[in-house]
């Protein structure tokens, strides 16, 4: 009998875990599995401005997002008639207004003078147990070489959650652009401030990591990627007409040491996470909250239920 019962877990186990271990999102440069269509994404960028429309809002998913479109609505339209867009955070469809902190210098970002030309709108982050899984978005040139020759920033990671490892508290990164040789979506180990190219704007907001810097650089590993550039335009104004390129991600949790969860809040999570974009724009993306959680252990879903199962039934 004892035997039967646990041929009988084994079996349960076998089921569920193939799903449950499945990857969550093709990585394809299409947003539709993390539920943002072409047609929320015009809905939700300017001169929309759309909330809901933002709201990766596929069920069962519910990844972790942030939307830091134009300027944020708190400080009004730029003098020159730059305009505001959604600024908002959240996890699935729950969301709150995500206020965007001024420079240093107290300047509203962004400060460039050619408007959306590397405005980065919205990041989406979610996780399995094997796997992270991150969705950008990015206004940028058309010309796609030049977008990811040098105008991009790669993506830092902060998984620890420490400001005291890795270069500039960024531990690993995915190189995002492809000006230097390296190989694009490879994932690399960043121990110093050497492993960083800070980017060349607006000096008086700190280091901030841009490009990795391969000489001092270790590759660990390769993310599956793809890009895309939407058929949506972000149109600001009369002067400023510039593509979005879509950037997804999915980065083995192993190659960047990690065994556990991100986190289990919105603001833990999304702060683990930068891109900078490298030109005039004077646009970081990390939203301004505090780090203060470690990760943990995760049970895979499977094994969880099996023994749930087993020791109900003993």
């Amino acid at each position: 009998m004892k035997l039967l019962k646990f041929v009988l877990v084994v079996a349960l186990m076998l089921l569920v875990m193939p799903q449950a271990m499945a990857q969550k999102y093709t990585i394809d440069g299409n947003l539709t599995d993390w539920g943002i269509t072409w047609d929320d994404l015009r809905n939700g960028l300017y001169p929309n401005c759309i909330e809901r429309a933002w709201l990766p809002d596929r069920y069962p998913h519910s990844p972790y997002f942030i939307v830091e479109d134009n300027r944020d609505p708190r400080y009004g339209n730029s003098s020159d008639g730059y305009p505001t867009g959604v600024h908002i955070y959240g996890k699935g469809t729950s969301y709150q207004k995500y206020d965007e902190p001024l420079t240093k210098e107290g300047k509203v970002p962004p400060i460039g003078k050619r408007k959306e030309v590397f405005d980065i709108e919205a990041m989406y982050i979610d996780e399995d147990n094997k796997h992270i899984y991150v969705a950008i978005i990015i206004s940028g040139v058309d010309n796609a070489t030049r977008f990811f020759s040098g105008g991009i920033g790669d993506l830092a990671l902060n998984l620890d959650g420490l400001e005291t490892t890795g270069g500039y508290g960024y531990e690993y990164g995915v190189l995002l652009h492809t000006g230097d040789g390296g190989d694009q979506f490879g994932i690399y180990n960043t121990p110093s401030s050497d492993s960083w190219d800070v980017t060349n704007y607006e000096s008086q907001w700190g280091k901030i990591p841009g490009h990795i810097n391969l000489s001092y650089s270790t590759k660990v590993g390769d993310a599956v990627g793809a890009w895309s550039i939407a058929p949506v335009r972000d149109i600001v104004g009369t002067t400023w007409n510039f593509s979005n390129y879509i950037i997804e991600l999915q980065i083995n949790k192993s190659d960047v040491g990690m065994s556990g969860k991100l986190g289990d809040n919105a603001k833990t999570v999304l702060s683990k996470f930068k891109i900078a974009n490298t030109g005039d724009c004077g646009n970081d993306f990390t939203p301004d909250f505090p780090i203060s959680e470690f990760l943990t252990i995760l049970i895979p879903t499977g094994i969880a239920i099996g023994l749930v199962y087993y020791f109900r039934r003993r």
